[in-house]
């Protein structure tokens, strides 16, 4: 009995020293990762400790000696700048812009050039428009002197028509008398016709030419 009782003693003994070398090695461990996550957190924790320090100091305050003084005012509000007149400008002439000479702002007078146009094409046109007056020109003078020509022929027919009317009255007096023949008077009569004909058309010719030169001279 007393050989199993010492031996009982000594199992117990020796658990006993197992579980605290256990205990032990735990502890160690627990301080090692408290002690690292402590070196770890330790920068941070002291910036929040100096940053809760000076939010309980409050705002600093400057003390100064009351003088006189002039208060400025500034006010800070959007706006919209505007000029107190404003031009509307244009061109007499469609063509494509070459050159502006002033900017944005900048000051002008009166006279200025604002805007240069290209000239180019008005030059062109310009050319065009005095061909076309030469020609109209030419063919005014040249109507003209038609319508003088034509005139003249008018008045020649017209004294032509004159003297076979004058004709075939005369024949018919002769024929009313029994002087001349039925075929004089028929002869006279279609003269006096043929220079009639003649006649109205030497002066439509005329009033023809007439309407061209005033047409002409429209345009």
């Amino acid at each position: 009995m007393g050989t199993r009782g010492s031996a009982c003693g000594e199992a117990t003994v020796g658990k006993f020293w197992r579980v605290l070398k256990w205990v032990v090695g735990i502890g160690v461990v627990v301080l090692i990762v408290c002690g690292g996550a402590g070196l770890f957190l330790f920068p941070t924790i002291t910036k929040l400790q100096k940053e809760a320090a000076e939010r309980s100091r409050g705002a600093a305050v400057v003390i100064e000696k009351a003088s006189v003084g002039e208060i400025v005012r500034v006010v800070s509000a959007p706006g919209t700048l505007a000029a107190k007149s404003i031009a509307n400008i244009s061109a007499r002439v469609s063509a494509k812009i070459e050159e502006i000479p002033f900017g944005d702002g900048a000051r002008v007078n009166q006279g200025d050039m604002l805007i240069r146009l290209d000239a180019k094409e008005l030059e062109a046109s310009l050319a065009a428009s005095r061909a076309r007056y030469l020609a109209d020109e030419a063919a005014l003078k040249s109507a003209q002197a038609n319508l003088a020509a034509d005139r003249a022929r008018v008045l020649g027919s017209r004294a032509q028509y004159e003297n076979a009317v004058l004709e075939f009255e005369r024949q018919q007096q002769l024929f009313d008398s029994g002087d001349v023949s039925k075929s004089s008077l028929d002869s006279a009569k279609t003269e006096m016709d043929r220079l009639k004909a003649s006649y109205d058309g030497a002066q439509a010719g005329v009033d023809s030419l007439l309407a061209s030169v005033e047409a002409a001279r429209a345009r």
